[in-house]
């Protein structure tokens, strides 16, 4: 049974604004966190995975974290844009767009907003917190299914890597901390997970930095602290080695995708 005391969900950044331009490329958009969109007219284009998405007015686009695709704009239109972040107990993060038709609360909503939207209002946070609730429930089934195969050390160690407090662990740590010999560990953890911890880790602290770079003032230097890494050059290196991109290019494309 869920924890009714625990809300999975964080939103970082919402509103309903008139887009103009909004073409980009997947290096611009590509983000490591939740986006729902909901347009008020054609004019949207998704390109993911070799398809051309068009966006229709009225449906909720969900789009999960690290997805790669691009956008396209062919007529204006007005935007709901909520960004934000979920996590479930024993649920790995899955790629993809996906595509929920709005009920009828949500399309009076999207009439009233076009009239006048303010985000100083708590009301529209609620709203928007149960709109964005709703339609996460709506997601595939497969979703929401447990890993309940996955061994109970595993799940333990996926929890440690996935906390918002990041630190150093070393392989022989994280064996220790489950009470395993660390060639045990290492073999079990790659086997159920399908890589290193260390490389799992990795890309734990890169998202955690990228969420840094484009939603807090904090300095380069202190997010590669924060994600442990050993000072910003080393920082630097291994961001652009996942992403393709440096940290400073990131947080100004982020900002301008905003």
């Amino acid at each position: 049974m869920p924890d009714l005391n625990y809300s999975p969900m964080r939103i970082h950044q919402y509103g309903f604004a008139r887009v103009s331009d909004w073409c980009y490329r997947e290096d611009e958009i590509t983000s490591a966190f939740w986006r729902a969109w909901i347009n008020t007219a054609e004019g949207g284009v998704l390109h993911y995975n070799n398809r051309t998405v068009k966006m229709e007015p009225g449906v909720i686009y969900l789009i999960a974290p690290e997805t790669s695709f691009s956008t396209e704009q062919t007529a204006p239109f007005s935007q709901l844009y909520i960004h934000f972040s979920m996590k479930f107990p024993n649920h790995e993060p899955q790629d993809g767009i996906f595509d929920v038709p709005a009920w009828p609360e949500v399309l009076r909503l999207l009439n009233e907003w076009q009239k006048h939207f303010s985000r100083s209002d708590i009301r529209t946070f609620l709203s928007v917190a149960g709109l964005l609730h709703t339609a996460v429930s709506k997601l595939p089934e497969k979703y929401f299914e447990k890993a309940e195969s996955m061994d109970k050390r595993v799940l333990a160690t996926l929890k440690t890597l996935s906390s918002t407090t990041l630190g150093h662990y070393t392989n022989k740590q994280l064996a220790k901390r489950v009470k395993m010999s660390e060639s045990a560990f290492l073999h079990l953890f790659t086997g159920q997970v399908g890589v290193s911890p260390q490389r799992y880790y990795r890309s734990k602290r890169i998202e955690r930095a990228k969420f840094l770079l484009a939603y807090s003032d904090s300095s380069i230097e202190s997010i590669a602290t924060d994600t442990g890494f050993v000072d910003r050059y080393h920082f630097s290196r291994i961001f652009r080695e996942i992403t393709g991109t440096s940290p400073k290019r990131y947080r100004n494309m982020h900002k301008k995708a905003e």
